[in-house]
């Protein structure tokens, strides 16, 4: 928040408080607050509105009501999902009387976002710590930059295991089919990347905007089919020419178009139980996710392979 900025009385007129921004350097100009003697915000008008009115209007003229205002205790990305949705350059901050204190101004929004945006990526990353700044982390300490990066990894690794151990036990089928190795990793690739696009749009659009999540997770779903349908079609001829074998083709194809669609649905309910958990759903993204999609895709793929391959 900064407070240099102009506030005048719903009384003033034009001339005046043209006479009044101009004694004065101020942090940002955009908006002149309007307010009561007993310093209560009722109104803002537009510097543009200022310059293009008669002298002789007052700012009750002119002021329109502000679309929202934020106590000083709301969280910045908060204030920046606000001022996003509603479209506006600046966000007013009262206290609880309703006293005007200052604005979060456009430049700061930006500061905000960007910040914000940082922390969202490192977290996805699977690098934890509020606010670690990515300087800190190329620069830093060698023990601040592994404490920050191992946590989720562990947890990675012992989903990784966990994998190990559900292909421990398809160990006959890929002796007898050893060319059902050789998908694994486009299996478990494919299935994390249509997830880690269906996470993005879903933390970003449940930031923004107010979703219906069963509408959503049923409009993923079908996302994920069609898109499961179109890959699983393509891998499942790749696979046939590339092990000479249409049942393993078959396989590949049919266990595409189920991780593919599992994939694109799970990635979604994890973020939402990490809201529901009241935990910033960016660290349910990153290495956690993504050590959850390889595990239930490559147990889809060997699943489906010891049915069709009995």
């Amino acid at each position: 928040m900064v407070t240099g900025v102009p506030i005048a009385h719903h009384t003033n007129t034009v001339s005046q408080v043209v006479e009044l921004i101009s004694k004065q350097k101020w942090e940002d100009i955009y908006y002149i607050y309007i307010v009561t003697t007993d310093h209560k915000l009722i109104g803002l008008v537009p510097l543009t509105h200022i310059l293009m009115s008669a002298k002789t209007k007052t700012m009750e003229d002119l002021m329109i009501k502000p679309l929202i205002a934020l106590t000083p205790e709301i969280d910045q990305e908060k204030v920046v999902i606000e001022a996003i949705r509603l479209d506006i350059e600046q966000v007013p901050v009262i206290d609880h009387e309703g006293k005007f204190l200052g604005a979060v101004v456009a430049d700061k929004i930006i500061d905000v976002l960007h910040s914000e945006h940082l922390e969202d990526f490192l977290r996805s990353s699977g690098i934890r710590g509020k606010g670690s700044h990515i300087l800190e982390l190329a620069k830093g300490r060698l023990l601040h930059s592994v404490k920050a990066r191992m946590p989720w990894l562990f947890v990675g690794l012992a989903i990784g295991l966990g994998l190990s151990l559900v292909s421990s036990r398809f160990e006959g089928s890929l002796q007898k089919n050893i060319a059902l190795a050789y998908f694994i990793p486009v299996i478990a690739y494919v299935a994390d990347s249509v997830g880690t696009q269906s996470e993005t749009i879903f933390i970003r659009a449940a930031t923004v905007l107010k979703l219906n999540l069963i509408t959503y997770l049923l409009k993923e779903f079908f996302i994920g089919s069609i898109i499961g349908i179109i890959l699983g079609i393509v891998g499942g001829i790749g696979g046939s020419l590339i092990a000479h074998s249409v049942l393993i083709g078959e396989v590949v194809g049919i266990s595409l178009f189920a991780a593919i669609t599992v994939s694109a649905v799970l990635a979604c309910i994890t973020p939402i139980c990490f809201t529901a958990l009241k935990k910033d759903p960016a660290l349910g993204s990153g290495p956690l996710t993504t050590a959850i999609q390889d595990l239930i895709s490559i147990s889809i793929y060997f699943l489906v392979a010891s049915m069709l391959l009995k």
